[in-house]
This record gives C-alpha cells, structure tokens and sequence, in this order.
C-alpha cells in the first residue's frame, strides 16, 4: 500500500481523535498536516470492516451525503479518496431525482408543489454507511502519520493547570495513559465529555432540544425491476399532520435502502407483516407498491431516536485549553433530513481551515477551542432552522416555539411560494439545504424584493 505524508508538523508532536467513525476519520485527516502523529482511538474492534458498529446503531439505515459535505471531502482528501460514484454510491440531483408523494400529488420539493423536474449543477449522494465508512478509513489510514488503534475504550482525561493533556485508556488488559498536544472528542452520542468537563470543574454548555421522539426502521430490497428516473421516493403529508414517512432510496449493487418513520407512539413495526402493513398507512401508496414487488435482501432495524440537541459551546466563557470536539459530540439533528454526515465533514474542513489561518498568524493552539466552537455555531445556523422549522409542524413535537423561529418559518413558507414559480430560487434553496451556501443566501435583497411581491406575511429582513 503506497501511504501519502503531508504532515508540516507546526502544531505539535501528537494529536489524539477520540472515535474513528466518520467524524473522527475526518478530523484525523484535517489536523494530520499540523502534527507529526495522529492516533485514532475507536472502541469498536471492527471485526468486519466497521458494517455493523454497537456504538453507531443507526448505521443500517439510510445514509445521504449532501453537496455540501462531497466538496468538503474532495477539499480534505483530494485523489486520496474516491469519488463515492465510483465505488457505487448513487449520484441524486435533487431537482429531478428525488420525487415527493402526498395522495395523489407529486412534487419535486416537499413543502410546495414542484411538478415537473428541475436539472442543477449538483448533486448528492445515496448510499450506504458503511459504503462512505470504508472508503474514508482506508483514504485516512493509507496516509503515514495516523494509525487507528481498534478495541481500545477511553476512560478519561489527563489534566494539568486546567488544560487537558492527554487520555486515560484501557487497552487489552490494564489502565493505561497516553499524552497529547491535542484531544479531538468523535465519540458521537455516547460521548462522555459533559461528564468529564463537570468533574473536571468546568460548566456544561447551555443546549437546545427538540423532542421529536422519531422511531425508523429500514431494510434493503432488491430494485432490479425499478427503471424510474427517481432514485429517491419519500412519501409524506406534507402538513406533517399524519406523522407517518417513508422514504425509498437507491443505494449501491441495485438495492433499495427502504426506511419507515414514525413518532410519538406511531411506530412501525419490525416484523415482515407489520412493515407492509405500515407501509399501506403511509399518505402515498408508492413506497408500499414498490416493495410489496421486490425481494427483502436484508434484515429489518430498528432505531429510536429521542430529540435532537444542539449545545452552545460558544455561550461558554471558559473552556479548557487543548481539548474539542467534532459531529454528533457537538450537536445531533433529527436524521430524517440527512444533514449528520455533511455537517460533521463540514466541521473538520473548518478544523484544518482554522489551524491553517492559526498557523500563518502564528497563534498556535492557545483558544482553538472558543475560536472553533464560533465557527461551529455559524456552521450549524443553516441545518438546524431548516430541521426546526419542519419538527415544528407536528404539534406533539417539543420545543420552544420562539419568535425568531416562527419568522423564520414564515420566512420559509414564502421561499417555497417563491421556488414554484422561480427556478433559481428553487436552485438556492436546494444549495442552502445542502449546505454548498449560508442561511444568509435566502435573505439577498433580489429575495426580499419577491417576497413583498406574494400574498404571504414576510418577516423583517434578517
């Protein structure tokens, strides 16, 4: 295996990413040109090849990565990695591929009726995790300066003078410690870093939930007999008033990757029966008339997923030196929307962005930390509102309905009236969703102009 060495070594000797799932493989690979080692420490052995994770239960279901977050990974990894296309991900152009099923109407955007299909320069991708999973472990692995220790479990942190200065592990037999110039906490939603920031003396960030008390369970089934130009089926009411989803979506080796939601006690079931039988309740019969045709490849499984958190880490006025985080130990959205994987890539591309911007003013690692967690929040403004402003809709979602949330809502309500009639308002919607522009993009002054033009109320401009 030929391994590839960037490394300019100007931050330190050793940094060290706790979790070597896709948040950490792609932190690893952003900080590898700043240090001279870079250890990934993931407590799940891996045994075949990472498909099946305890620590990752929702990795057998439906998995899309978004505009936004390819370019990140083309930006990171360059020819090291590629293109998922090639290694059988499914290319998903959102304007004309993906096709939206209320009763009898069809739409080519969710919130409004799009009828006919719209071709953008730009796509997503549809596919397995452990399709993009492997692919990002091999490209980070091949490189020189990391090394990904398996079955390994973190057990805390080393602390001197109120910075962290390493990990506490426990290996195949005893405690052991090792040190660190920098800790970059992946280990996702089973992360125990409140715990350890609390005993350390330090406060908890003030957080965001939204309760959407979501259960989904997938299966895979066979699409040889799917000829449709679609290759992404969601059925939904639109109002959100049935809770009820499914989604249909074209993975690698001709499967279909079959999902169905529901919520608040609304759940579907995991047995063969139940599943079908959901399937027919749901507000198009589509997904239920394309699999009640096609061969069952895989098990069914089961998910539950409670709330969505977002952590204001940049609300905090002291924070420990040499020690952050990444992905789902950061924030965790409903996974309905598909926007985990992107933002998490997202967050590492800004990771090597700022400790290349640190390293040319010559500040070094001293308030990384603050300095990221601003960014993070920046970052995270886009997905979060757009997934708020649809858990919203259910009135047995959980929240704080704010003002600023509502206007927003409004806001998007008249976007969508917008997107009917304008294409390339249509097309910048679909660029902040995948997160390729701002949340600022939908508030241009040509947008606001339109705006006063329908006969929706409109918020004060942003």
């Amino acid at each position: 295996m030929t391994h590839q060495h960037f490394t300019q070594a100007v931050h330190g000797h050793r940094a060290i990413v706790i979790g070597g799932s896709i948040a950490g493989l792609c932190a690893a690979r952003a900080v590898s040109d700043f240090f001279e080692e870079v250890i990934i420490i993931e407590r799940d052995p891996l045994n075949n090849g990472g498909i099946t994770r305890k620590s990752v239960p929702q990795a057998q279901h439906t998995h899309y990565l978004l505009s936004g977050g390819a370019n990140a990974l083309a930006s990171l990894y360059g020819k090291a990695l590629p293109d998922l296309s090639t290694l059988g991900g499914i290319p998903i152009s959102s304007g004309n591929q993906t096709l939206f099923y209320n009763g009898q109407q069809t739409s080519y955007l969710p919130n409004c009726v799009i009828p006919e299909p719209r071709e953008f320069d730009f796509n997503g991708y549809s596919q397995s995790r452990s399709l993009v999973e492997t692919a990002l472990r091999n490209a980070t692995e091949n490189q020189s300066n990391i090394s990904l220790l398996r079955g390994i479990t973190v057990t805390g942190l080393l602390w001197q003078h109120g910075y962290v200065k390493g990990i506490c592990y426990k290996g195949h037999s005893q405690e052991e410690s090792l040190a660190a110039d920098l800790i970059i906490d992946c280990s996702g939603r089973g992360s125990h870093i409140l715990s350890w920031l609390s005993q350390a003396g330090f406060h908890k960030p003030p957080e965001t939930m939204i309760d959407v008390d979501l259960v989904y369970c997938s299966a895979r089934y066979e699409a040889n007999q799917d000829t449709s130009p679609i290759n992404i089926h969601v059925a939904r009411d639109a109002t959100l008033t049935n809770s009820r989803v499914g989604m249909v979506s074209l993975i690698e080796e001709k499967q279909w990757f079959v999902t169905l939601i529901g919520q608040f006690g609304n759940y579907p079931p995991k047995n063969e029966d139940g599943f079908l039988a959901f399937a027919r309740t749901l507000p198009s019969m589509k997904v239920y008339e394309l699999i009640s045709r096609s061969q069952r490849t895989s098990d069914i499984h089961r998910f539950h997923f409670p709330r969505s958190t977002r952590r204001h880490y940049e609300a905090l006025s002291q924070f420990p030196e040499r020690l952050i985080m990444l992905g789902d130990t950061l924030n965790v959205i409903n996974p309905i929307y598909g926007q985990g994987m992107t933002t998490a890539i997202l967050q590492a591309q800004k990771l090597k962005e700022t400790l290349t911007r640190r390293q040319q003013s010559g500040q070094g690692l001293t308030g990384l930390a603050p300095d990221l967690f601003r960014t993070y929040a920046k970052l995270m403004d886009a997905p979060w509102q757009l997934a708020a402003v649809q858990d919203m809709l259910n009135t047995k979602t959980r929240m704080e309905r704010s003002e600023t949330l509502l206007t927003f809502a409004q806001h998007m309500m008249a976007i969508n009236a917008l997107a009917v009639e304008r294409a390339d308002i249509h097309k910048t919607l679909l660029e902040v969703f995948h997160m390729r522009k701002p949340l600022s993009a939908l508030y241009t002054d040509t947008i606001m102009e339109h705006i006063k033009t329908i006969p929706h109320p409109h918020p004060a401009p942003a």
